[in-house]
């Protein structure tokens, strides 16, 4: 964990273009988590959970601790912005009827922070605890 953090450090300006840049790609191409035509997939659901958990990593590489509310912010708007886009690529098709539902927008944009900002908290709890 300690040379990722340092590789981090070193290339901030690099680390932030991912983390946002990936950020943004996920709430544009993972969104919905299901939707009438398929049901939840297990298998999204794992990679979904890898991929925010490594994103939750590299914001503790980026941020001091106790900064869990720009981590909701960041992860919470780039989200939105990233289902935006999804949105305008996808207007007037059959497909945004079906996946921009009211239920499915706010399982998104409430999960996603909020698991982000959880295992961000978590990442700063273990390593104080490991410090000390």
């Amino acid at each position: 964990m300690e040379n990722i953090r340092i590789f981090v450090q070193k290339h901030k300006k690099v680390s932030w273009l991912v983390l946002i840049g990936y950020l943004i790609f996920c709430g544009c191409f993972v969104f919905p988590l299901s939707n009438e035509r398929w049901s939840f997939d297990f298998e999204k659901a794992y990679m979904i959970i890898l991929s925010y958990g490594i994103l939750s990593t590299l914001f503790t590489s980026l941020l001091s601790s106790n900064k869990s509310i720009h981590v909701y912010s960041i992860s919470l708007l780039c989200t939105t912005v990233g289902m935006i886009l999804r949105y305008i690529i996808e207007y007037g098709e059959y497909s945004n009827t079906i996946n921009f539902t009211q239920i499915n927008i706010i399982m998104y944009l409430g999960i996603i922070p909020v698991f982000c900002t959880l295992i961000y908290w978590i990442i700063c709890k273990l390593e104080s605890i490991t410090c000390k």
